[in-house]
């Protein structure tokens, strides 16, 4: 433990919090090597039961979050910090793997200054996420699909099963037997959490904050971690290793914890929620990995978990499965097959005069109407007629508690939207692009918008010619929008004033 760590502690101890030194000292630890000297520390977390939840009382409390008594009845491991960049960057150097933020032509959410909201560029991925990191920080720019692609390198490599904890996994993991506002106390929690408060212009190195009672660092604040869960109400009445598996909800949402510095710190609370579409790539979004304790398949010797730290025992090396001989099935008996060939015979004798005219004009007909419409295949207007693009008066929106819908048919994906609302009395403008699927066309702004109003509506830009006589609703040429047309990036948003009082603070980008 650092001087500073210790130095930290001290007014914890003072307070009557020693559990942390002796739970610490007890606790069992494992490293996992993930190869080129980076290594991976997972603590052992017990099964057994908390609360979980808030009380009615407690400050910063979100209507999601009743109380209910939980029951865990299976051990398992945590990482005992957020995935930093430089063991993220071991398992992209492995496997070559690319994020969504890298393989899409809109890059992810980065930051863009103090006061300023997070935005979308395409040079904001994990490797950029808009303000400088070394490899101790906490990787962002991560989506749920690329948490869980880490989790099964993971799983291969120390032959157990990895995944990101479950909602009710990370806040028993998280409280370590407390039962207060923060994991220390009820206090704001500058001993414990990097936030809005105190982080500045983006993460810190993980593990510089004092620990939980079980040795967790960063359970609180520096980023938000993805969970299992799809976001939903909790159950009534006690629950047995719960996990929300099916999605709820006009827009599916998966679960995040922890509260990050972009964040007020009523987010780093112990049983605060946070959700947000799966596929959001922003720069204050991390994950963490829980790992099983009962191995799955014999791992290589280099990658076996080791014990950490002085105060724990050693384990006993996992016993080696014999492999079972299987005998080799025998080879099918080989079947007589069916008598030699010999041409069909035509029904009815060979074909008549009449019967070679019906059948030329069957195939006449079915060339005639398959040529118009590969005739506008090759010409890149796919294989049905082209619809207009709606005007901005045609555009129908449907307001729902967190942003709006888009309800208007014909808007092919790269349709660029510019629209004004009215959120808590303040007007808003910005640019909303379609994407693909249902949820390509939901504009999330935070908070129930008063008033949406559609003032521009942009085609999808394209590069190809476009034909003559082909003209849109804009009364100028352009191509179709499906069939061979290819969209290039899209030019990166310009900055804007969040719609927040003096002085300014981030707001969170629309998910995606």
């Amino acid at each position: 433990m650092r001087f500073s760590h210790l130095m930290d502690i001290l007014p914890l101890l003072v307070a009557g919090s020693g559990v942390v030194v002796a739970r610490v000292a007890q606790e069992s630890r494992r490293l996992v090597d993930l190869g080129g000297g980076v290594r991976l520390e997972l603590v052992l977390i017990k099964a057994g039961t908390f609360t979980q939840g808030s009380p009615d009382d407690e400050p910063g409390r979100g209507s999601d979050e009743p109380r209910r008594q939980v029951r865990l009845t299976q051990d398992f491991y945590l990482a005992r910090t957020p995935i930093t960049r430089g063991q993220f960057a071991r398992f992209v150097a492995e496997t070559g793997y690319r994020t969504e933020s890298e393989k899409g032509t809109s890059g992810g959410f980065g930051f863009a200054g103090r006061g300023k909201a997070l935005v979308q560029r395409k040079e904001f991925t994990w490797r950029n996420p808009g303000f400088p990191q070394t490899d101790e920080h906490p990787v962002t720019l991560v989506t749920y699909n690329d948490a869980r692609s880490f989790a099964t390198w993971l799983s291969r490599r120390i032959a157990r099963r990895c995944d990101l904890p479950t909602e009710a996994q990370w806040e028993y993991a998280c409280r370590a037997e407390s039962s207060s506002v923060y994991y220390h106390g009820g206090k704001v929690p500058a001993a414990i959490a990097w936030t809005l408060d105190n982080a500045g212009d983006g993460t810190r190195p993980v593990g510089q904050k004092v620990p939980n009672a079980w040795g967790l660092f960063d359970m609180a604040g520096n980023v938000f971690e993805w969970c299992r869960d799809w976001h939903a109400v909790y159950g009534s009445g006690p629950a047995t290793d719960p996990e929300q598996t099916t999605p709820t909800g006009d827009k599916p949402r998966r679960v995040l914890r922890g509260g990050s510095w972009l964040r007020e710190p009523k987010f780093a609370r112990s049983a605060a929620r946070y959700r947000n579409d799966p596929a959001s790539r922003n720069a204050d979004n991390g994950f963490r990995i829980a790992a099983s304790v009962e191995t799955t398949v014999e791992a290589p010797p280099s990658a076996r978990l080791q014990p950490s730290g002085p105060a724990v025992a050693p384990s006993p090396p996992a016993r080696p499965v014999a492999p079972v001989a299987t005998p080799p099935a025998p080879w099918p008996p080989i079947s007589p097959g069916p008598p030699p060939f010999s041409p069909p015979q035509p029904i009815g004798g060979p074909p008549t005069l009449l019967s070679r005219l019906l059948g030329w004009l069957c195939f006449g007909s079915l060339l005639a109407l398959l040529i118009p419409v590969i005739r506008r295949w090759l010409r890149g207007g796919g294989f049905y007629p082209e619809e207009p693009v709606p005007t901005a008066d045609q555009v129908v929106t449907r307001m729902v508690a967190d942003g709006f819908w888009i309800e208007s048919p014909g808007l092919p994906v790269g349709t660029v939207l510019g629209y004004r609302c009215k959120i808590d009395g303040i007007d808003r403008e910005d640019r909303f692009t379609v994407g693909k699927g249902p949820s390509g066309l939901f504009v999330y702004t935070g908070g129930m918008p008063e008033v949406v109003k559609v003032l521009k509506v942009i085609p999808a830009p394209t590069s190809m010619t476009p034909r003559p006589g082909r003209r849109g609703a804009w009364g100028q040429s352009r191509s179709p929008s499906q069939g061979l047309a290819l969209f290039p990036p899209a030019p990166p948003p310009s900055p804007r004033q969040p719609m927040i009082d003096t002085p300014p603070r981030p707001t969170f980008p629309s998910a995606y």
